[in-house]
């Protein structure tokens, strides 16, 4: 069931693009205090299913690193804290957000404390919660495919993982059709490799013909080990990025015969022509047009728009930085711990960059994709009055 969240009107909408303003303005006049953030990113377990070769996530529970994850009594609490504070969006991941026991409960309080909600998933269970799913008014299911059969379940490490997203897919369009949805809305993403950058046009053509209305083809974040030990020193000895460090050791390259991953022109024009073809938008990264033209990222705007939230309450900065404690939302005020006195340290240093910012692939895109597509503009300004049985 969906509750109704708020209203459609020219005021709200207003009010958003007034606090996007708010968050820009108050980053490039150098205040650490941010205004109401514009999303909660939720990390709502460490656990995982698959063995991803550009992940690490899923050696976590051999290093004992998994961290507790709150109650459903908590997450619905502070899920009405950041209604109260008027957060707009809201995205619910993991580790494999699926795994979760009470993940149907979670994205059915989701649905009524934020307009915007987008589920994003490996797709191993889905079909298993595909009504839940569809029921509960979640806007936008995202899924990672890193090719299509035995290439994804070669880099998901294992096997029929592929197979499974395909089921997980149709069971959602059977569900939205049997219940008269049209939500969720399905992303597609996949994460190019030194082996796979032949195959980014099946792999887009595919997610079109499945009913993707976006597709974002990405390459992924490459952290050298010297960058987290700069950054670990910058922060005190904090350790950072886990993800980008195993990416880098794991033997994931990010070369093709000397030369940095780029798609060839004949591939950008076909993705263009999917674009036409089918209406599915397809967002590539610029690093993969234009490898040389593509500068290092030195700040980024998120710590300002963005809370990062992991499944034990704590605040953290980013996927970059995610072992950074900036304060616990468990029980405490979604907005006083937003601008608290750690939150509001690490802007001010994060205002000078950190050496795992420079690959980013966040910053690359986020503000280029939310001027040039609608969709995405609307997951910050609109306000959906959704009510039971309407999607």
């Amino acid at each position: 069931m969906t509750a109704v969240v708020g209203d459609d009107s020219l005021a709200s909408t207003f009010s958003h693009a007034a606090r996007v303003a708010e968050s820009i303005g108050r980053y490039w006049a150098g205040s650490s205090l941010a205004a109401a953030p514009l999303q909660v990113y939720f990390l709502v377990t460490d656990r995982c299913n698959l063995r991803c070769r550009m992940c690490g996530v899923w050696t976590w529970a051999r290093a004992g690193r998994i961290r507790p994850e709150m109650s459903t009594g908590e997450v619905r609490a502070f899920f009405f804290r950041c209604k109260s504070a008027g957060i707009p969006t809201l995205v619910v991941s993991g580790g494999e957000p699926l795994l979760r026991a009470d993940i149907d409960e979670i994205l059915d309080a989701a649905s009524s404390c934020f307009p915007y909600v987008r589920l994003q998933t490996n797709g191993w269970n889905l079909a298993d919660h595909a009504r839940p799913i569809v029921e509960s008014g979640v806007e936008e299911l995202w899924i990672s495919v890193d090719g299509t059969n035995e290439r994804h379940d070669d880099v998901r490490g294992r096997n029929n993982s592929f197979a499974r997203i395909e089921a997980g897919i149709a069971k959602v369009r059977e569900w939205k059709a049997r219940l008269g949805r049209d939500r969720p809305r399905l992303t597609i993403q996949t994460t190019v490799l030194p082996e796979s950058v032949d195959s980014v046009v099946g792999t887009v053509r595919w997610a079109a013909s499945v009913g993707a209305s976006d597709i974002g083809v990405y390459r992924i974040t490459d952290i050298a080990p010297d960058a987290v030990r700069r950054t670990d020193t910058t922060l005190g000895g904090v350790s950072c990025a886990p993800w980008g460090t195993l990416q880098f050791t794991s033997g994931v390259g990010f070369e093709s015969e000397g030369r940095p991953i780029a798609l060839r022109p004949e591939a950008l024009l076909e993705l263009r022509s999917i674009e036409r073809s089918t209406g599915a938008r397809v967002h590539v990264d610029p690093i993969l047009i234009s490898p040389a033209r593509t500068r290092p990222v030195v700040r980024c705007v998120l710590p300002w728009m963005m809370m990062m939230v992991a499944p034990d309450g704590e605040m953290t900065a980013c996927h970059g930085i995610d072992a950074l404690r900036l304060g616990s939302v468990r029980e405490a005020d979604v907005e006083e711990t937003w601008n608290g006195e750690a939150m509001r340290d690490f802007r001010a240093r994060a205002r000078r960059g950190f050496p795992v910012c420079e690959s980013c692939c966040v910053p690359r895109r986020t503000l280029g994709d939310h001027l040039k597509n609608p969709e995405n503009l609307r997951r910050l300004f609109v306000r959906r009055a959704a009510a039971s049985g309407r999607m």
